[in-house]
């Protein structure tokens, strides 16, 4: 379990005031601190004034609370101090936590663990903290638990493990839009690409998949300025033998392709198409005939300009990314032809034509984007305004009108982006594993990183929405395990028994999503076999699934045919099947299958065909499936990769809407940590023994507490403490044991349980409420001789002071006497 050095975390007694140390021990005292709600901060600590118990004094001012309101006492100062990991505290509840994040963030300290969590609260500014001397710092240390939280110090924890334990490692980073996702995955990379080396120099190419997934896959939207409209699993493979790097491979989920085509306000399409209208670059690339970004309905809406963002300079670190990446100079022209396309096809507007069908306002647009897709004029033509169905040997084309031609080419460049962002990736996993062959052995271990969206709920909530639900329902799942197992191990590796360990349980919400009969499989009946407009099968979510504890079905469904909820583990959300079974739909009309795969251009070619893990294509992509079934699939295979490997969890919190540095909004904060679950590792710790410790740390806190007689007993083979300790560093387990028998006698029957306690094989176990017991009794045992010490020591100075007062006033007098100036 992760967590700090003992001595690192506690100040020891004397740094605190003598007010708080009373003040914090007995909650129904005058002056007693307790967690005070708050409208902006949402829990404060803050003491009750004297002779008003309604009246709390807090960092902000008066508050008053209501005569009936159960405020939390604050038993210990530590809780008010931001320890680098709370679950050193005696209680953790949301207002500690909360207030621990506060207090770091005010003092640039953006990492805090939560057990095997870590916390990283996005700085919105940059911060000395990544450089070569950190990364070597974290890469030496003996614990890097013992140093300060840190994204260095997962990565060095999972390195370490990935050596001693010979086990692969995944790092699952997560959180909403803007809470640094991106950046936390930039930085393990870093890290990896720093302490691992390679022969065939893949750690550079490493960090050069960066600037092509940022530019074909991030966005500028109102929480984010570079935002990742995809989550992304990368594996890195390590040879057992020589501890080398020995290739990587990248994993995409659910591009959000609808961007392609609309975008909200404030918000752009993805970098690239802004930068290939940079001057630099249509002057160098006059191929691909564009122009400035108000000529394209895809982006005359958007924000063209995002501060602290160069679309010119990033447009050079994709080229040379792609260079090093192997990718020929054809291969970058084709490339850059398949998104310049994609910005001439949403130019194609449309007429009312003959036969209820449509015709193409201006051919000199439709010229264009054939020309830069290398395609046939014709065929494009009619992938846009006729719509081909096979009916045996006969082939049926039926005129589109305006609007569904405008559909059909929103749909046609969705699926070209789509496909094109795909090829991208496993072309670069042809670069990264090339020492594996294309293929990545099973012999190898592997530290992977899973960067992904975190819980969404919005005003209107989509398909999209369902899916990253879903996946974190699975993820959040995981979690629950891994966190469990994890509990369970060090129990049963320190020989220590426990009850069960509760935790929450979602599998009846993923029953309901993904299971048979479920909402996804529902969807996919709707979509493959007799098709159902969205609305009936809404309809029969709500005829099936009603009774379910965690569906939810609108209050007036006459006048929501569209609406259904789910009640997640983080919360309830409802959903609008505007679209379902039209996104749902993975295969393309074959006719835009035809167009690609007879163009000029290899690139889109190749675009029609499927991807193994390597890059190789294994055939054309058709088969009856759908968006739904796929990604279930894929997503399996992920939840299948991370239980082969020891789990580290990174959440990454968003500290304001704004953006902008030092701003904590705790309303903001608070719903986030509830949403990442991180209170439910804090609560299955605190269902077993919440403190841990070395047996000799342990002894050395508490010796203290032992009367004189029993520690005669104790020291009665030494001449001192301190022998004591020595000679029982071979058996930590004797001094630890020894001194739990004696506890009986130092606390209060009321408050002392035998099952409080635990003595395992190297660390001491304590509960909560036990260890606050102790903590107590060590408070009153030190703060008679601090006070003593502090009188002998005033004396010692005071009585100092005065005898050179004494021969000062010795000398005057001399000197006064001998001159008859003063008679005495």
């Amino acid at each position: 379990t992760r967590r700090a050095v003992w001595a690192q975390q506690m100040p020891p007694p004397d740094v605190r005031s003598m007010h708080n140390k009373v003040s914090l021990v007995d909650p129904k005292s005058a002056g007693a601190t307790h967690w005070v709600a708050h409208p902006e901060a949402v829990w404060i600590p803050g003491r009750r004034r004297d002779g008003n118990p309604n009246v709390y004094l807090t960092e902000v001012g008066e508050v008053t609370v209501k005569d009936d309101a159960e405020l939390e006492p604050i038993f210990d100062d530590w809780a008010l101090r931001g320890v680098g990991d709370v679950c050193i505290l005696s209680n953790v509840s949301d207002a500690t936590l909360l207030h621990t994040l506060r207090v770091r963030y005010s003092r640039d300290e953006i990492y805090t663990y939560i057990s095997c969590i870590l916390v990283a609260v996005n700085p919105f500014k940059r911060i000395n903290m990544y450089s070569s001397e950190f990364i070597e710092l974290y890469r030496t240390a003996e614990d890097t638990q013992a140093l300060e939280p840190h994204i260095f110090g997962v990565s060095a924890y999972a390195f370490q493990n990935l050596i001693q334990k010979q086990k692969p490692q995944a790092i699952l980073i997560s959180g909403e839009s803007g809470a640094g996702k991106t950046e936390n995955t930039k930085f393990v990379l870093l890290y990896v690409a720093s302490v691992l080396k390679s022969d065939h120099g893949l750690e550079e190419k490493l960090l050069q998949i960066n600037p092509i997934l940022e530019s074909f896959g991030n966005a500028k939207t109102v929480r984010n300025d570079n935002s990742s409209r995809f989550g992304k699993w990368i594996q890195m493979s390590v040879n057992p033998a020589t501890m080398r790097l020995a290739g990587a491979s990248v994993t995409d989920y659910l591009l959000e392709v609808t961007r392609v085509c609309s975008q909200g306000p404030d918000e752009r399409n993805y970098h690239i198409f802004y930068q290939l209208t940079t001057e630099e670059a249509l002057s160098e690339y006059p191929m691909l005939k564009l122009d400035r970004p108000k000529k394209y309905n895809y982006l005359k809406r958007t924000t063209p300009h995002v501060v602290g963002l160069d679309d010119r300079k990033e447009f050079h670190h994709l080229m040379d990314a792609l260079s090093a990446m192997k990718f020929s100079a054809e291969e970058e022209e084709n490339i850059l032809r398949i998104a310049a396309g994609v910005l001439h096809l949403g130019n194609l507007e449309f007429d009312a034509g003959p036969s209820d069908g449509s015709t193409i306002k201006d051919e000199d647009v439709l010229a264009t984007a054939a020309e830069v897709f290398k395609c046939d004029r014709e065929k494009l033509s009619k992938c846009v305004r006729f719509k081909r169905r096979v009916t045996g040997r006969e082939v049926i084309e039926t005129p589109l009108d305006p609007q569904k031609a405008h559909l059909a080419r929103d749909s046609m460049a969705k699926y070209i982006y789509g496909r094109l962002f795909q090829w991208l990736v496993h072309r670069s996993n042809e670069t990264l594993s090339a020492a594996l062959g294309g293929h990545h052995d099973k012999a190898l271990l592997f530290i992977g990183v899973l960067d992904i969206a975190g819980f969404e709920f919005f005003k209107t909530n989509l398909l999209e929405q369902l899916f990253i639900n879903l996946s974190n329902e699975k993820l959040q799942q995981f979690f629950n395990t891994a966190v469990f197992k994890s509990e369970l191990a060090e129990y049963e590796a320190e020989g220590v028994p426990i009850n069960q360990i509760a935790y929450k349980d979602n599998q009846d919400i993923l029953d309901l999503i993904e299971g048979k009969g479920g909402i996804l499989q529902t969807l996919d009946d709707a979509t493959t076999g007799v098709k159902l407009t969205d609305a009936q099968y809404t309809a029969k979510l709500i005829r099936e699934h009603d009774k379910h504890a965690n569906f939810v079905k609108p209050k007036f469904v006459a006048q929501n045919p569209l609406l259904f909820g789910v009640k997640h583990y983080a919360g309830e959300v409802m959903y609008t099947t505007e679209a379902f079974i039209e996104k749902n739909e993975s295969q393309q009309p074959p006719e835009v299958v035809e167009l690609m795969d007879t163009s000029d251009n290899p690139v889109l070619k190749d675009l029609t065909h499927e991807f193994e893990d390597g890059g190789k294509a294994k055939g054309a992509a058709h088969g009856k499936k759908t968006v739904s079934s796929s990604f279930r699939r894929s997503l399996q295979s992920l939840i299948q990769r991370l239980s082969d490997a020891e789990a580290n969890f990174v959440r990454c919190i968003k500290p304001n809407k704004e953006k902008v540095p030092v701003k904590f909004e705790s309303t903001q904060v608070v719903d986030q940590l509830r949403l990442s679950g991180a209170m439910e590792t804090v609560k299955i710790r605190q269902s077993g023994f919440l403190i841990r410790t070395q047996h000799l740390d342990f002894a050395k806190r508490y010796l203290l507490l032992v009367s004189k007689e029993d520690k005669a007993g104790l020291l009665k083979n030494a001449k001192s403490s301190s022998n004591f300790f020595l000679s029982m560093n071979s058996d930590g387990y004797a001094a630890a044991k020894t001194l739990m028998s004696l506890l009986p006698k130092v606390i209060p029957a009321e408050k002392f349980k035998e099952t409080d306690m635990a003595c395992g094989k190297t660390k001491t176990f304590l509960r909560s409420d036990l260890y606050r017991a102790l903590e107590e009794a060590r408070r009153k045992a030190l703060t008679g001789p601090a006070i003593k010490i502090q009188a002998l020591a005033r004396g010692y100075i005071t009585r100092k002071e005065m005898k050179v007062v004494f021969e000062i006033n010795n000398a005057l007098k001399e000197c006064t006497a001998q001159a008859g100036e003063l008679k005495w």
